[in-house]
């Protein structure tokens, strides 16, 4: 302590009183500013880029200093102490924090994709920002994609029907958008080739897979926006929608009737988004998944949101009885499911969607009997780092809806 007084009493000996006093305003004002930028991300845009959550955290121990300042005043001796445990803690969390983002220890998935932490906090409608270009990028790829009017990946969809046409809509999460393939590829735009050319009917096909979309909000966008192109045939897909379903609740989410509203996760929230060593503590410390539940609490909200689907699946149906178009829902199955030979989740859902004649697809089928698709083989259809379909997964995906849509007879 004797040594850090001298520096102190050197420091102030080579600056005017007045010099240092306008550094440690202007040091103080960043650190604040720097504070409620941090805050305003994750808060105001429910979002927060990594270095972010850096800037944070250097802001708040810089703005913590003066308050240990003032303790001097008071107490020289626990003024001492307080420096000193203070100094230790700077020289222990800000290169843990570094190296913890150095080598993406503990990201959670929106990192991996996005480069930012995001909170599951979003509009009414889940779609992208219109007339705009987006790179569906990770490790192993990257893909351009170009937005309609509607905030779709797909060209303008004509609002006029003519006689002979038959629309067919694709709704659904990032596997209907098609991450993982260049736009020509997605399993839509395989269905329209294996559709062929009929000279008696003019397929037109609408994509309105959005990445991180659900069932939930793929029904409200249908209901409000898509059934103006009057679709004959809506498919609609599910398959890694339970973690989005449990923070995002059902239904309920639509009450505010202007922006989605979510069940309230947990306070320390924000703290888990700052720092990585926070992440470090409640995953491996409290045994908490990346929804920041336990696996027993995550059990049981999954059966609530398989519970919330069986409903959402309801509304489809009675929706395509006034909208007069016919209904497919699609399952299809994650490489850990191919691996495992079952859905986690989907059977119940399956079971409980044929008992209510709603028409289903159920892809692990298809992919074991048809393509005899197994966990030797199944890297030649998903990439092998990230969860997505390739080019080739998604040639199956098509082909498995078409061979469904042929043998209800809709084409």
């Amino acid at each position: 302590m004797e040594g850090f007084n001298k520096f102190d009493e050197s420091f102030k000996g080579n600056l005017s009183f007045m010099t240092l006093k306008k550094l440690i305003i202007v040091i103080v004002g960043l650190a604040f500013f720097g504070m409620l930028y941090a805050l305003y991300d994750i808060y105001m845009k429910g979002c927060l880029h990594s270095l972010t959550g850096l800037v944070f955290l250097t802001s708040f121990l810089i703005l913590l200093f003066p308050f240990i300042y003032l303790v001097k005043k008071i107490s020289l001796p626990f003024y001492s102490r307080i420096v000193r445990v203070y100094f230790g803690f700077v020289a222990v969390i800000i290169p843990a924090e570094i190296f913890l983002r150095l080598t993406a220890f503990v990201p959670i998935n929106t990192e991996y994709y996005y480069f930012q932490y995001i909170s599951f906090h979003k509009t009414l409608y889940h779609t992208l920002n219109a007339n705009s270009t987006h790179f569906l990028k990770r490790i192993e790829y990257c893909f351009p994609r170009h937005t309609n009017s509607l905030g779709l990946s797909d060209k303008e969809p004509d609002a006029e029907k003519k006689n002979g046409d038959v629309v067919i809509l694709g709704l659904g999460d990032s596997f209907t958008e098609g991450d993982g393939a260049h736009e020509d590829s997605t399993w839509l735009k395989f269905l329209e080739r294996d559709m062929g050319y009929r000279p008696d009917v003019n397929y037109r096909f609408i994509n309105a897979g959005v990445s991180g979309s659900d069932p939930f909000f793929c029904y409200m966008l249908l209901k409000d926006k898509l059934l103006r192109y009057n679709p004959d045939i809506v498919i609609t897909t599910v398959g890694s929608d339970i973690e989005e379903i449990i923070c995002r609740g059902g239904m309920e989410r639509f009450k505010n009737n202007t922006r989605a509203v979510y069940p309230r996760l947990n306070w320390w929230e924000p703290f888990y988004a700052f720092s990585y060593t926070v992440r470090l503590l409640v995953h491996k410390g409290l045994g908490y998944n990346f929804l920041l539940m336990s696996q027993e609490d995550f059990e049981k909200e999954a059966q609530i949101a398989v519970n919330q689907l069986k409903e959402c699946l309801l509304l489809y149906k009675d929706l395509s009885a006034s909208g007069n178009f016919k209904l497919l829902v699609v399952f299809y199955p994650m490489k850990q499911e191919i691996i495992n030979k079952k859905y986690q989740y989907w059977d119940e859902l399956i079971s409980f969607a044929e008992k209510e004649n709603i028409a289903c697809a159920d892809l692990l089928a298809y992919y074991k009997d048809s393509l005899n698709m197994n966990e030797n083989n199944m890297l030649d259809y998903y990439w092998v780092h990230d969860g997505h379909h390739n080019v080739r997964g998604y040639e199956a995906f098509a082909k498995g809806v078409y061979d469904k849509l042929k043998a209800l007879g809709w084409i």
